[in-house]
C-alpha cells in the first residue's frame, strides 16, 4: 500500500516538478544499480536499466497506478529489467552457438571427411562470402561483430572500447549474424 509521502511524490511528477523527481532519482538510484548489478554483475549495464525505469516512471507518470510504495515499484521494476536482459542475452548466445553448429554440421554431413578436396573448395568459397558479407556491414556493426567474433571480446569489453551500452553491442552482434544467416542461406539448407 502507498503510503502517503509517495502519494505526494507521484503527484509532484505529475505535475512536472522535475526537481522533486531529480531528488527522488538521486536518493534511490545508487541501491537500484546495485540491486540490478546482483543479477547482470555488469555496473554499465545495471545502471542503463535503472535509468530506463526511471524514464519510464518520469514517461507514465500520468498512466501509472502504482499500488505498492515507490521504492517496491522500481525494485520490481528493475528485477523484471534484469531478467528480459538476462533472457535476450541467453536469445542471442543460443542463435550463435545454433548457427556455428549447424554450419558444422553441414559440413561434416555434406563433404565428409575423405574428401578433403571438396572441403577446401567449399570452405574457400564459404570464407569468401562470409568476409564480403562482413565488410558490407554497416561500419559499426562491423566492428562489433568483429572483436566479438575474431578478437574474442566479450560484450562487457567490447561496450567499453567503443563507448556503447552492452546492450547496443548485443544487437549489433545479433543484427550481424541475422544479415550472415541471409547472405549463408543458400550454403545453410538446414535453417
Amino acid at each position: 500500500m502507498q503510503n502517503l509521502d509517495d502519494k505526494r511524490l507521484l503527484e509532484e511528477f505529475r505535475n512536472n516538478n522535475l526537481e522533486a523527481f531529480e531528488q527522488f532519482f538521486k536518493a534511490n538510484q545508487p541501491s537500484l544499480v546495485a540491486y540490478a548489478n546482483k543479477f547482470l554483475n555488469d555496473w554499465e549495464a545495471s545502471r542503463d536499466i535503472v535509468q530506463e525505469v526511471f524514464l519510464s516512471l518520469w514517461e507514465n507518470k500520468d498512466k501509472n497506478s502504482i499500488n505498492t510504495s515507490l521504492r517496491a515499484y522500481l525494485f520490481t521494476s528493475v528485477r523484471n529489467q534484469c531478467v528480459n536482459t538476462i533472457k535476450h542475452k541467453i536469445v542471442v548466445q543460443k542463435h550463435s552457438d545454433s548457427t556455428l553448429a549447424q554450419l558444422r554440421e553441414l559440413e561434416l554431413n555434406y563433404y565428409g571427411s575423405e574428401n578433403e578436396t571438396h572441403l577446401r573448395l567449399f570452405e574457400n568459397e564459404i570464407g569468401k562470402k562470409i568476409e564480403e558479407t562482413i565488410s558490407d556491414l554497416p561500419e559499426q556493426c562491423r566492428i562489433t561483430f568483429e572483436l566479438s567474433r575474431f578478437e574474442g571480446l566479450k560484450s562487457q569489453e567490447i561496450a567499453k572500447k567503443m563507448e556503447v551500452s552492452v546492450r547496443t553491442v548485443e544487437t549489433q552482434i545479433y543484427r550481424a549474424l541475422k544479415v550472415l544467416k541471409e547472405s549463408l542461406k543458400d550454403y545453410l539448407t538446414f535453417f
